[in-house]
């Protein structure tokens, strides 16, 4: 009998073994579990903040296109700008060209005809031209800023 009760206790000694390295192993597990639970966390948190990001990204580049069409708009005005003041640089350098062959021309030649016919009336001379058109520039002035005082409430321009 006592053969059979050393085999019955040896064998309840390696069951025990066999238990508490499982218990060791179930320990692992559950730390190593532990990790996986808080990496998939962490990879979660990740991908929701990378969608967040590719979200900010596609909204910025959208923001971007209106902005870079804005800029393409105003540079092509600017571009037609550019060929509305040549042109108009070319046409006030014709209207100056004949203006002056006008006053050389005509205005200057019949002016001291008038001149020298009222000098010899004793009348007084003409003004000279540009003494007319300063006198037309300066009422021209004069209206607009009358207007102007009209146009601002209380009419008559003073600030109260």
């Amino acid at each position: 009998g006592k053969m059979a009760e050393g085999e019955t206790f040896e064998s309840h000694m390696e069951a025990l073994r066999k238990i508490a390295a499982l218990r060791e192993r179930m320990e692992e597990l559950k730390t190593v579990k532990e990790r996986v639970m808080n990496l998939t966390e962490f990879v979660d948190l990740e991908d929701f903040l990378l969608d967040q990001y590719r979200q900010e990204r596609k909204s910025l580049l959208l923001e971007k296109e209106v902005h870079l069409s804005i800029i393409r708009t105003i540079m092509t005005d600017v571009q037609m700008l550019e060929g509305l003041i040549t042109k108009a640089e070319d046409k006030k350098k014709e209207a100056n060209q004949r203006l002056q062959k006008v006053i050389v021309e005509d205005y200057e030649p019949l002016k001291d005809e008038i001149n020298q016919k009222r000098e010899s009336l004793q009348l007084p001379l003409l003004p000279s031209i540009q003494k007319e058109v300063d006198q037309e520039m300066s009422s021209y002035l004069e209206k607009r800023r009358k207007e102007w005082i009209e146009s601002v409430p209380g009419g008559d321009g003073l600030n109260r």
